[in-house]
């Protein structure tokens, strides 16, 4: 097994008794979340499907699309288009799925990526 990620090292500047009281919390939870990894390929996919509907309905939302929640996963889980709502909504849907598929690819890859392509 690796050794425990630690997400800040405080002995080079030491802060004050509260944040570090937080950062030992920090990384008593990151401790114990590692401690449940590997997740199995079902478990990866659920939290795919939710986070990336999730991320797609917000985001969307921001930018002013009129589509539900439930329209937006039948846009991605099913492929069709929903009725009364325009092509360009629906089309922000699968661009942003698209899009956080690519990051994930790239994200994925272990070659160093240049910002190009980015």
């Amino acid at each position: 097994m690796t050794q425990p990620t630690i997400l800040c090292d405080l002995s080079s500047h030491p802060p004050d008794p509260r944040t570090r009281s937080l950062y030992a919390r920090l990384n008593e939870r990151r401790r114990e979340l590692d401690g449940l990894r590997p997740l199995s390929p079902d478990q990866v996919g659920d939290l795919k499907r939710l986070y990336g509907l999730d991320l797609t309905y917000n985001s969307n939302a921001i930018e002013g699309s009129t589509l539900t929640y439930a329209e937006k996963r039948v846009i991605l889980e099913q492929g069709i288009t929903v009725a009364g709502k325009p092509l360009r909504e629906h089309l922000e849907v699968i661009n942003h799925k698209e899009a956080i598929d690519f990051i994930e690819e790239l994200a994925a890859c272990a070659q160093r990526r240049s910002q190009s392509a980015l």
